[in-house]
């Protein structure tokens, strides 16, 4: 028979019977909570809105946060507020059984969406500088020369597959070069 390996997962909360619920769940759902390993999830236990320990620790959290909303007046408000702190997956009183896994798989599954759009954003970050880049050194390029924008263009675009680097990295040297002869030229 072979031995399954199960996930850590970190469960912040008063002891006391939900607890040991909510770590059998994890147990059925292929989680231990082990508290030396860096875990693979969290679940947290919410007393409610003013909860702050429990809001913390999930605003802190870099791994997908699930929250068991406890006993409390406003069960709204308090999924509002753990929303709000950074929970990717929500559970409410009574525990059945399976919900934990099924958000947990909600909690994992939104974070790495998360996590893919914000590396997509950094990429369009990262493309939007390097055309303005090369578009301020083909206009300095065009006025230096007194050629069209296209030929400047060109002109850098060769000068970029010659070295082997980038448009981005040809744009960034001519600049810095221009740059250099201006601090020159101004202090001469």
């Amino acid at each position: 028979m072979r031995k399954t390996t199960l996930k850590p997962a970190r469960l912040l909360g008063p002891e006391g019977p939900l607890h040991d619920a909510l770590a059998a769940e994890l147990r059925r759902s292929g989680y231990a909570t082990d508290l030396s390993a860096d875990p693979a999830v969290l679940v947290v236990v919410v007393g409610g809105i003013q909860d702050e320990e429990a809001l913390a620790a999930i605003a802190a959290s870099d791994r997908p946060v699930v929250a068991v909303i406890a006993e409390t007046d406003d069960r709204v408000a308090a999924a509002a507020s753990v929303t709000l702190a950074g929970a990717r997956g929500l559970l409410d009183l009574p525990l059945r059984k399976g919900a934990l896994a099924a958000q947990i798989v909600l909690a994992t599954t939104s974070s790495a969406h998360q996590g893919r759009l914000e590396n997509k954003v950094l990429l369009l970050e990262r493309t939007l500088k390097s055309r303005r880049q090369i578009e301020k050194a083909t206009l300095v390029i065009a006025t230096v020369r007194g050629i069209t924008q296209s030929d400047a263009y060109e002109l850098l675009r060769r000068a970029a597959m010659s070295k082997r680097i980038t448009m981005a990295e040809a744009a960034q040297s001519y600049m810095v070069g221009v740059e250099a002869a201006e601090t020159a030229t101004a202090g001469s």
